[in-house]
């Protein structure tokens, strides 16, 4: 029996059960997956589980047996909930890749998968309608392997951003599929085909592929390499960060753009503010709040989708900036993460760790650390032991198994001046 067979099978538990009369299926119409427009590029995504839950004893389904697949019982859901992930993930990667979406993660994998930390989101779904009709035609000679059939399923999609650490968007797509011809574990290719179309209608959805995919502005990248915008950044700082941490804290602010909250920092004399791309996102304006509770308006001069960074710019406020330390710490050396975790009203919250290494995903660097990060901190500096900035917040907790291991990534700031075409102004020396 096929592995597919295996797991599907419990969908035919209860195939000789009761006699009854059979009803069609209903049929789901099929939608188009919007395209990934050139110059744009799409974020890696990776199935996270797909489960089955209807109510115990719900008749969902006939049986038929005999060449003219006459009616024969009720296919009765006696499971509660029930997790099919592992048959469904290669019709989910299918549907996925051919309309031109990045999939990471191996369902089959028998030990922790390394592509499963480039998923900026996890995909799930929950199928809270099921219809079905399957037909064993050889059932009177005591085969119930050959089959044919129909299924109809309505999912209802979650995508959870590891970025933000929550579920940033829902819908609900159907899929049917239905066929006369007979084959082995036929039943089982229905189930999977209906859900292959299911999947085709999520990525047919205009919410979801404005949130999956992103724009590549490569002649905006090369103006910043042929015109850097010079900053000016004060001193290091070299004493230890307890002596001027309210420094710190007041450079650090909250972000509020269309998709929530993130962090950021005060990094030049002239009023700009470093941030993630992914917290300011399209928009042209984005609200400012300080550690005082004083709010204003920032406009966003440059951002780069890749490395996930971005740059405000406030005329009005000039808030003494945090010095950037471009040059790279020890494994093992202390660092801090400042930012706003989960509500603004926790701004500026400071969490301690290490620098446990230094990472390369899909070319670009980060530092790893295991200094606690949440939502709502994206953006935000990690300094160094003096208060120095070294990194900014972008990838938060690292989460296999449904379990957070504790490993936060950070884009180096050398890095992050340079995606933004960035050039340093900054005395020698430190303070």
């Amino acid at each position: 029996m096929s592995t597919a067979s295996r797991h599907l099978s419990f969908l035919l538990l209860p195939v000789l059960l009761v006699g009854c009369s059979t009803t069609p299926i209903k049929q789901a119409m099929v939608h188009a997956p919007l395209s990934v427009s050139v110059g744009s590029e799409t974020k890696p995504v990776m199935l996270s589980k797909v489960v089955v839950k209807l109510a115990r004893g719900q008749v969902y389904g006939k049986t038929h047996i005999g060449v003219f697949c006459l009616p024969h019982g009720d296919l009765t859901w006696s499971g509660g909930r029930v997790n099919f992930s592992d048959d469904l993930s290669e019709a989910f990667r299918e549907e996925f890749e051919k309309a031109g979406y990045t999939v990471v993660g191996n369902l089959d994998s028998l030990f922790p998968d390394p592509s499963e930390a480039k998923a900026q989101y996890l995909v799930g779904g929950l199928v809270t309608e099921l219809q079905a009709n399957v037909c064993y035609p050889y059932a009177g000679f005591g085969d119930f392997g050959m089959s044919s059939g129909g299924v109809f399923m309505k999912v209802d999609w979650q995508v959870y951003s590891t970025l933000d650490r929550r579920i940033v968007f829902q819908t609900v797509s159907e899929g049917s599929f239905e066929t006369e011809e007979v084959t082995p574990a036929g039943f089982e290719n229905v189930v999977i085909n209906a859900f292959g179309f299911a999947t085709q209608n999520l990525l047919a959805d205009a919410g979801f592929h404005k949130l999956i995919t992103t724009k590549v502005d490569i002649e905006a990248e090369n103006v910043f390499r042929n015109e850097p915008l010079s900053i000016s950044s004060p001193s290091l700082f070299d004493q230890p960060l307890n002596e001027h941490i309210d420094d710190v804290r007041m450079a650090v602010v909250t972000i509020f753009a269309d998709k929530g909250h993130g962090s950021g920092v005060f990094v030049s004399n002239e009023g700009y503010v470093l941030t993630n791309e992914h917290v300011v996102g399209d928009a042209e304006l984005v609200k400012v709040k300080l550690a005082t509770g004083r709010e204003g308006l920032g406009e966003v001069v440059r951002r780069d989708t890749r490395r996930d960074v971005a740059l405000i710019k406030l005329e009005k406020w000039r808030i003494p900036p945090i010095p950037l330390n471009v040059i790279d710490l020890s494994v093992g050396d202390d660092v801090f993460a400042v930012g706003s975790p989960l509500d603004d009203e926790l701004s500026t919250t400071f969490s301690k760790g290490i620098v446990s290494g230094y990472r390369t995903f899909d070319g670009y660097e980060f530092i790893q650390s295991d200094v606690n990060v949440l939502p709502g901190s994206s953006g935000g500096p990690l300094v160094d032991q003096y208060g120095n900035v070294v990194g900014l917040t972008v990838k938060g907790i690292l989460v296999q198994g449904g379990v957070a291991s504790g490993v936060n990534f950070f884009a180096p700031i050398r890095d992050v001046l340079d995606r933004l075409g960035i050039k340093l102004n900054q005395p020698s020396g430190k303070k």
